[in-house]
Parts: C-alpha cells; sequence; structure tokens
C-alpha cells in the first residue's frame, strides 16, 4: 500500500477533435466510408465467381492454396491502399483540422482491408 501512495499521477491534455463545417462535413465523411461498399462487393463476387473455376485448374498444375489467396488478397489491398490514400488526401486537407494524414490514411486502410476479409 505503501508503494502505491508513492506514485503521482499528472493529468495529460488531449488534443480536441475539431472539425470545419458542419451536417455536410459530416454527411461527406460518411458517404467516404460508404464508399468501400461497391469495392467490396465487386471483390467478393469476383473473387467467388473466379475461384471456382481458376483454383481446381491452379491446383491441378501444383499451385498451392495459400499462393492463390495471397495473390487475390494482395490484388485487393492494392486497391484498398489507392483508395484510402485518396479519401485520406480529400478528408485531412479539408474537413479535419486537428488529425494528420497518417492517422486517417490508418483508419480507412484498416478499415478496407477489415472490411474485405468478412
Amino acid at each position: 500500500m505503501d508503494m502505491l501512495m508513492a506514485v503521482s499521477g499528472i493529468n495529460m491534455k488531449t488534443l480536441p477533435f475539431i472539425a470545419q463545417g458542419g451536417f455536410l462535413n459530416e454527411i461527406f465523411i460518411f458517404f467516404c466510408i460508404i464508399s468501400f461498399s461497391p469495392l467490396i462487393y465487386f471483390a467478393s463476387l469476383n473473387i467467388t465467381r473466379d475461384r471456382k473455376n481458376i483454383k481446381e485448374w491452379m491446383t491441378m498444375m501444383g499451385l498451392q492454396s495459400s499462393a492463390f489467396w495471397l495473390s487475390w488478397g494482395l490484388l485487393y489491398a492494392g486497391y484498398i491502399f489507392i483508395m484510402a490514400t485518396f479519401l485520406a488526401l480529400v478528408t485531412s486537407s479539408h474537413l479535419v483540422i486537428m488529425t494528420g494524414y497518417f492517422v486517417l490514411f490508418t483508419l480507412f486502410l484498416l478499415y478496407g482491408l477489415s472490411a474485405v476479409s468478412c
């Protein structure tokens, strides 16, 4: 108990999240997040259609399933990387003041990758 009494805490300052504008900017950010939906739908539709035909042929030629899924994963990770870069540039330059580009890019990238993995 004496060790706990010797520790003193400091309140750290946290910067507020400040956004420019009002309701229209919130709608724009919502549509930025929703913009991943067509990409995810296309990815899932394309992968399931092509997977049925191509995977059997590639397995006959000696391709391992991990290489097959890695190729699809890298392809759509590249698409999401490009889209996250664009969305982070647009959002960080006009809409969000106190949050940096890298934080927004990471947010959009991780959201897109998690949506594809479902």
